[in-house]
């Protein structure tokens, strides 16, 4: 269920927007598209000298890009596009990166030695720049561990928990202190029966857990059932009401640590939201919670 997520997503394109975004970033990728330009314009010289092929395909950056490209080609068209499938393209990256850094040094001849020192220098700060961002997330405790201590030190012993089939349950621990209902939201039809179901179960819960965007954010895309086999019209109108304050919970809680750029005086959070779910519900899950109300 949890590959939902990638119904309607467009292959090759949602694996270079995560890559661009949150993978090697925005310096990085933008300096390596630029190689990989260089890359073809090498190879084409090399043919249009009439080099033998065997002389191109074994030349080293030749070699590198078929084995890369190939990889990207058969994989980024895959239905799963979990971020991770991509891990192994990273070192290529930097290499196209490094080439496209070098020909702009080249090209800048006029430029004494320590200014192209200075430019180098600054295209690896502002990629660490980028990088201290992420590595901010784990300043501070799991989302989910925060989570955990704020339900024990604040619902009451034997209140009823509703919490999502195929996700985290909270708290992590002294989950005897707790009963559950567990909600199958991604149970299709999505139709009055399986909805019979889940609202005894609303009707059960003090308090309903949402521990990540694992559910929601898919399953609140996918309302068109003329377009899409596995729809969820009732669900998405169930998490839009939740989220809007038109049923009987109410948000009390929430748990969420963006990637944040620190210029000391100031701080900008990096909305990643739209990130490949992979990325965040594991290590940085975005937390709700809601008590029923009188």
């Amino acid at each position: 269920p949890y590959t939902l997520q990638y119904v309607g997503t467009t292959s090759y394109i949602y694996y270079l927007k995560n890559i661009f975004w949150w993978g090697a970033g925005p310096i990085i990728s933008s300096l390596s598209f630029i190689g990989f330009i260089l890359l073809i314009r090498k190879v084409s010289s090399l043919f249009l000298a009439k080099t033998p092929i065997m002389k191109v395909v074994t030349h080293p950056l030749t070699f590198l890009g078929l084995i890369y490209f190939s990889y990207f080609l058969i994989l980024g068209h895959s239905a799963v596009k979990f971020m991770r499938y991509m891990l192994p393209i990273y070192p290529f990256l930097a290499i196209l990166a490094s080439l496209s850094l070098n020909f702009f040094l080249t090209q800048l001849r006029q430029l004494n030695w320590h200014l192209k020192r200075l430019i180098v220098v600054i295209t690896l700060l502002l990629s660490a720049i980028w990088t201290n961002a992420f590595l901010r997330i784990y300043f501070q405790p799991h989302t989910r561990i925060q989570a955990t201590n704020w339900i024990l030190a604040h619902i009451p012993p034997r209140s009823t928990l509703g919490v999502e089939h195929w996700d985290d349950r909270l708290p992590l621990y002294r989950t005897q202190n707790y009963q559950f209902v567990t909600l199958p939201l991604y149970e299709l039809p999505d139709n009055a029966v399986k909805w019979q179901l889940i609202n005894q179960q609303l009707k059960q819960a003090d308090y309903i857990i949402i521990a990540s965007k694992r559910l929601f954010a898919p399953l609140t895309r996918l309302t068109d059932c003329q377009k899409y086999k596995k729809c969820y019209p009732k669900t998405a109108k169930y998490y839009h009401q939740l989220f809007n304050r038109q049923l009987k919970f109410k948000k009390v809680a929430e748990f969420d640590y963006q990637p944040t750029l620190d210029f000391g005086l100031a701080q900008v959070q990096l909305n990643d939201n739209q990130a490949d779910e992979s990325f965040t519900v594991y290590d940085h899950p975005h937390v709700i919670i809601f008590r029923k109300t009188n």
